[in-house]
């Protein structure tokens, strides 16, 4: 695995590092699959965070357990003296944080069309980016504004709006990948419909019998 030159005089054995078993993200084999592509096509350009004394990754368990896949012996990382709780709360927060940013939908296809003439050597599909998976990315964005303005109107207007909240539960991560492919491609077919549920009407209406 190629390391950035400005990081190696931070690398460390890879044994010397301990997975956070207690870390609230999981890593699923997507997840896994992009970040291994990312480290064949760019290597190691940040460092991950580890604890001094107990060797617990902090930031970067993914990174981790991808560079162990992929036989490396080192990997750069930057050692932190924090106590147990302040550790932890690293940890989710950095999570979280980068969780809390949006994607642009214009200038996200926009930088994704200009690489696709390059697929040949990048695999998007790999790396997330192939456009079922955009159109997934800004599908769940969709909902996640819409969710957010639905509670503001009713906040707004003392919690007596026309609108209906709710959940679905699915049995199994399958299950949701249908669903949010099923919502990207609602936006396709009804571009000028403004939410999904105005979508998921234009299409019952157009596909079930009346």
């Amino acid at each position: 695995m190629n390391i950035h030159p400005a990081l190696k005089p931070l690398c460390v054995p890879i044994e010397r590092l301990t997975l956070d078993h207690a870390n609230a993200r999981a890593h699923p084999k997507k997840n896994l699959d992009a970040l291994r592509e990312s480290l064949r096509l760019f290597g190691q350009r940040t460092p991950i965070v580890y604890h001094r004394d107990t060797g617990r990754v902090l930031k970067g368990n993914g990174l981790v357990i991808v560079a162990r896949e992929m036989g490396a012996e080192e990997v750069a990382a930057i050692p932190s003296d924090d106590d147990h709780a302040t550790a932890s709360a690293y940890a989710l927060a950095d999570n979280r944080t980068a969780e809390l940013s949006e994607w642009i939908p214009g200038i996200l296809r926009e930088t994704v069309d200009e690489l696709l003439p390059l697929a040949d050597d990048i695999d998007l599909d790999a790396l997330g980016l192939s456009s079922t998976e955009i159109d997934r990315i800004l599908a769940e964005q969709d909902i996640s504004e819409e969710d957010a303005n639905t509670t503001t109107g009713k906040k707004d207007r003392g919690g007596t709006d026309d609108t209906a909240d709710f959940s679905i539960v699915f049995d199994d991560e399958e299950q949701e990948n249908i669903w949010y492919d099923f919502i990207a491609r609602l936006r396709q077919m009804y571009p000028e419909a403004g939410t999904t549920g105005a979508r998921l009407v234009a299409f019952i209406s157009q596909h079930l019998p009346q």
